[in-house]
């Protein structure tokens, strides 16, 4: 059994049976990676509040030969507490973290996408009224590292208005997908 530390952030989290939960975490060497944390559930886990979704942590996990991940040990290096403060900027932090989710690989290493989503979250939490120019520039270059690269003339050729609209549609429509988050 391989044991590992490793900085990620949550992306999803799914309750599975009584005490237990399943992660989905974007890693800063792993890429995006599912792993189980025993007993979170319950009342005295000293792990569930720092495995909130969006939060930055240091994670040990275990490994078994047939890649099956176990967290047991957590450390938050930072949870953005004034970005979940307000709506419309945890709407955005959900928002990026659905993208990716749906955008990126299970172990797919890509040092770039996370500290694109890092860098992004911090920005957010340090300044929530710059939420559209945050998510916009995250979109666009999200796309462009997964190679879905939107031309600066045809960005350019949008009024200021209609700029967020054409990526969120533009995003949807070079993934294939409807994201949950901007609906609510």
């Amino acid at each position: 059994m391989a044991k590992y530390n490793i900085e990620a952030i949550v992306l999803k989290k799914i309750s599975y049976g009584d005490a237990d939960r399943i992660y989905t975490l974007l890693t800063k060497d792993k890429g995006k990676i599912t792993a189980v944390a025993r007993g979170v559930r319950k009342i005295s886990s000293r792990r569930g509040g720092n495995l909130d979704t969006l939060n930055h942590i240091n994670i040990t996990l275990s490994e078994n030969t047939s890649g099956y991940k176990t967290i047991t040990e957590v450390k938050t290096l930072g949870s953005y507490r004034n970005l979940k403060k307000s709506l419309e900027c945890s709407l955005a932090g959900y928002y990026m973290a659905e993208l990716i989710n749906k955008s990126v690989e299970e172990n797919s290493e890509n040092n770039d996408v996370f500290f694109l989503l890092r860098d992004s979250l911090d920005t957010l939490d340090a300044d929530g009224k710059k939420k559209k120019f945050v998510v916009n520039k995250f979109e666009f270059l999200l796309m462009k590292l997964l190679g879905y690269e939107m031309s600066l003339n045809e960005l350019r050729s949008f009024k200021k208005e209609e700029l967020d609209n054409r990526l969120k549609l533009y995003v949807k429509e070079s993934l294939g997908e409807d994201f949950k988050s901007l609906t609510i």
